[in-house]
C-alpha cells in the first residue's frame, strides 16, 4: 500500500487532465473497497506504476467533453 498524495502521479490511474484518481472510472471499481472491505482512503492498494495508455480516439472524444 502507498500513502495517497504525491506519488499517485506516477499511477497508470492518475488523470493529469483532472488532477484526480480515475480508478473507479477506468475499472467500475471502488478504489476504497475491496472484496466488501473498505480501506482506509489515506492508503491505496491500487496503485501501478506508469503511465496511463489511452487510444487517440478516445482521448479526442474526451477533449470534446471536458471543453
Amino acid at each position: 500500500m502507498v500513502e495517497v498524495g504525491e506519488i499517485c502521479k506516477e499511477c497508470k490511474y492518475y488523470s493529469k487532465r483532472s488532477d484526480t484518481c480515475d480508478y473507479y472510472l477506468l475499472t467500475g471499481q471502488s478504489r476504497t473497497v475491496t472484496n466488501n472491505i473498505r480501506n482506509d482512503p489515506h492508503f491505496c492498494d491500487k496503485f501501478v506504476k506508469g503511465e496511463r495508455n489511452i487510444k487517440k480516439e478516445r482521448d479526442d472524444w474526451i477533449k470534446e467533453i471536458f471543453k
